[in-house]
């Protein structure tokens, strides 16, 4: 983007693509947001959302069950 030309298709067309990233990112953080509530409270689901796990730590603490869904 920064790369482009101002006023070129070419910038044009990247400042499209990541304004549709942008909005599919929203909808993806509201949906889990709405899942988590569902699934854990509203007074405990942004405490777990939010948590970040330590570098030591694995993304998944089970692979098995995650390649299972």
């Amino acid at each position: 983007y920064m790369r482009a030309k101002e006023g070129t298709l070419e910038k044009e067309a990247v400042q499209k693509q990541i304004a549709e990233v942008m909005a599919h990112r929203v909808r993806v953080d509201r949906s889990v947001e709405v899942i988590s509530h569902l699934l854990f409270g509203k007074d405990v689901a942004p405490k777990l959302v939010n948590v970040i796990r330590s570098p030591e730590q694995p993304i998944v603490d089970d692979w098995d069950c995650l390649k299972s869904m």
